[in-house]
């Protein structure tokens, strides 16, 4: 049995010795770590397989710095059809989770990530003689010359025949990023014609297609003992920028990358109601093309704002430089006078209002931009199981912020329970659209926000049974709609979608949103939670509100008692078991302005399971 095993195996695998091709099982240790230490494997793809009916192949990657992954899985007959619908599908993840590529990583119940794919390389899918010689003419005419002292040229190339070819070259300063670069952008242009597959085929002045791996492991590893020389080099003068006037100017390449980051993610922002009568700013750091990074702020303090949003941007190892690129919905990058007109403006107009009393709350936007929870904090879940198709009459129809909660809908949907390692359940809803059954997009939506649900202490979910994820935002600040009525043991996510499509994929899934819609998440439940008076008593929160002189955590807790308790409660657990993620002097707010709140919760003796003190 054992041997009838290998041979399967060895017959579902091929070679291909490109940085990320289909059936290529990966090699990198951390990125099978992170996926070790999750229990991917053992939780979400043991369970699917089912050898009478097909075979089950799965692909993961993760980002260069190993806080954020994702997969994609195939079901199918068809060992090949399993294949490609599984490692594309991965290839869709790569951009939206900035993974560097995606590999093999199991099939059926057999890990084959790490395995030595030169025993099988016989099975190469090889380019034929006259692709090859294409190859070697492109090289040779277009891509030796652009070979740089210092940098690392590499070619991919993609062919079917002498008439239907494609190839991409990327000159970077690391192997790794240009190999990236030049993979992905051939396997774009390939599929224009038709061609599913880009092979390495030259790695500086080397043609290294077509050669056994023991060779193309000795170029890689004399460039990068090159690149590793001259980066020690550099570290002798190379200084991490310290001030924001220290900072390089951008270049074009930069500055046109930052107009259209700001454009699509910014500027909406930037229009709304709260951003206008406060201090939107956004800071924007760029190297080149593949290597940039923003971080924006909002907040009821100019210099505050300005000081948060560049710490977090240079804090990144991506760039060694951030600008002030906007502030509210106009760029002042490279525009002096601007920018000293709109800063003299608006520091008046924050005086006026602070002076008013209106800003007695410590955070205007509760934990905006704090990075409370990530994707690799604790979690309790374990299994999800799918039940059936559900639809669901008289569900609230929520789109936009100001949605009239009259409205309703038939939720069509797929029901699924997620189970939890505290013996904890709860039903998962996941709307589809009319007409398009996706049921593996709707599996991802609730494996996604149950992994989330698990990282929520015990004594906010045990009283909550279910879970509505809609699919049909039109509104996106970044963490969409969320909403709990009263009195019902459930609460509705409506996230943000790309495109604002109901196919568009979520975005609570990026790195820079997960820990927003998280905090939404503790909020919600505690929504909850305090509409079952038997756990949290009228009276006593009725008595610590008024003890704290009105004074709160956030500009929304100023909306009503109830919304005052959801927020006072997700900072209390952020304050208690998440403060290393605060600043010392927001800690020292916190305790002056809700100390009766505080009190109130601390005495309580909440199950905080998985989160630790």
């Amino acid at each position: 049995m054992k041997k009838l095993l290998v041979i399967v195996f060895l017959g579902l695998l091929w070679n291909n010795v490109g940085i990320a091709a289909e059936r290529e099982p990966g090699t990198d240790k951390k990125c099978l770590h992170v996926f070790e230490r999750e229990k991917v494997f053992e939780r979400k793809f043991l369970p699917k397989v089912n050898k009478d009916q097909g075979v089950f192949v799965t692909y993961v990657g993760c980002n260069k710095y190993y806080d954020d992954w994702s997969w994609d899985y195939s079901f199918d007959q068809d060992i090949d059809a399993a294949h490609e619908k599984a490692y594309n599908g991965c290839l869709r993840e790569m951009d939206e989770n900035n993974l560097t590529g995606c590999h093999l990583f199991s099939i059926d119940d057999v890990i084959v990530w790490g395995k030595d794919t030169t025993l099988v390389a016989e099975n190469v899918e090889e380019l034929n003689k006259n692709c090859i010689r294409k190859g070697t003419t492109e090289f040779n005419k277009k891509v030796k010359q652009l070979v740089k002292k210092n940098f690392v040229t590499v070619m991919y190339f993609g062919c079917k025949s002498m008439d239907s070819w494609y190839w991409h070259q990327s000159t970077e300063e690391d192997l790794d990023t240009s190999r990236e670069v030049a993979y992905k952008k051939c396997l774009k242009g390939a599929s224009k014609h038709k061609i599913e597959t880009c092979h390495l085929f030259s790695i500086n002045d080397t043609i290294v297609y077509g050669k056994d791996a023991a060779f193309v492991a000795k170029v890689e590893k004399e460039i990068k003992e090159r690149s590793t020389t001259k980066v020690v080099k550099k570290k002798k003068v190379a200084k991490k920028q310290t001030k924001p006037e220290d900072a390089k100017p951008l270049n074009k390449g930069c500055i046109k990358l930052g107009t259209n980051e700001f454009n699509k993610k910014v500027k909406k922002v930037a229009k709304s109601r709260d951003a206008k009568r406060s201090a939107l700013v956004f800071y924007f750091g760029c190297e080149n093309s593949n290597a940039w990074n923003w971080q924006w702020k909002i907040g009821d303090d100019l210099d505050e704002a300005k000081e948060t949003a560049y710490k977090a941007c240079v804090a990144s190892p991506r760039v060694k430089n951030c600008h002030l690129f906007s502030i509210g919905d106009k760029i002042v990058y490279g525009d002096a006078a601007l920018r000293a007109k709109i800063e003299e403006k608006l520091i008046k107009k924050l005086a006026k209002r602070k002076k008013s009393g209106a800003i007695n709350y410590v955070q205007q936007f509760l934990f905006s931009g704090h990075e409370i929870f990530s994707k690799m904090s604790p979690t309790t879940f374990k299994k999800l199981t799918f039940n059936e198709e559900k639809n669901i009459g008289n569900v609230v129809k929520r789109t936009t912020r100001n949605s009239d909660w009259s409205k309703k809908k038939t939720f069509r949907s797929f029901s699924f329970t997620a189970e939890f390692e505290d013996n904890y359940t709860a039903k998962i809803f996941v709307e589809y659209e009319k007409g398009n059954k996706n049921f593996d997009k709707a599996e991802k939506e609730a494996l996604f926000f149950s992994h989330m649900l698990g990282q929520m202490p015990y004594f906010l979910r045990e009283h909550n049974d279910e879970i509505y994820v809609h699919n049909d935002n039109s509104y996106d600040d970044g963490l969409g709609l969320w909403w709990a009525q009263h009195n019902k043991r459930s609460f509705h996510i409506n996230a943000p979608r790309k495109g604002l499509k109901p196919s568009g994929r979520q975005r609570c899934r990026e790195v820079k949103l997960y820990s927003g819609c998280a905090v939404v998440m503790v909020h919600e439940l505690a929504h909850v939670i305090q509409d079952l008076t038997g756990i949290i008593s009228p009276s006593k929160w009725s008595k610590a509100r008024k003890s704290d002189k009105k004074k709160y955590v956030s500009e929304y807790a100023k909306t009503n008692s109830r919304e005052d308790f959801a927020e006072s409660l997700t900072a209390w657990v952020a304050l208690r078991y998440k403060s290393e993620k605060i600043s010392e002097s927001d800690l020292k707010k916190f305790d002056e302005y809700i100390p009766n709140r505080l009190k109130m919760f601390d005495e309580m003796n909440f199950n905080m399971n998985p989160l630790e003190n």
